[in-house]
């Protein structure tokens, strides 16, 4: 969990970037996972960890659209579409096939992933 967790904030800051980028106001940012939200729940609170210290509180400023695949891998495309309907800024899918599956649903939304073996 540590060098998972290292992985995850070296991604947060990577999005922190794009998420501070000019303007003030709600940013929107999508979040596709594959598993539960109970399973995931401490695999992405890094991110949500580094984001709260920057201002970036779900609800005042920034929405965070979260799509849930709740271990079934094949439903992942389609939320990945839902998540782009909703236009978001970036999409932050850490795990590798949830990054796949928002590669193929955009090209124009950035899309920050974290990996770790």
């Amino acid at each position: 969990m540590r060098v998972l967790g290292k992985l995850l904030v070296g991604s947060a800051a990577t999005l922190r970037a794009q998420v501070l980028g000019q303007g003030q106001g709600q940013r929107r940012v999508g979040v596709l996972v594959p598993s539960t939200r109970a399973k995931e729940e401490r695999t992405i609170k890094p991110f949500y960890d580094e984001m709260h210290p920057l201002g970036r509180v779900d609800g005042p400023n920034i929405l965070y659209d979260r799509a849930y695949a709740d271990d079934r891998q094949q439903d992942l495309p389609r939320l990945a579409l839902a998540l782009v309907a909703c236009q978001p800024e970036l999409i932050y899918a850490p795990p590798q096939i949830g990054t796949m599956a928002a590669w193929q649903a955009t090209r124009s939304i950035p899309i920050v992933f974290a990996t770790g073996s």
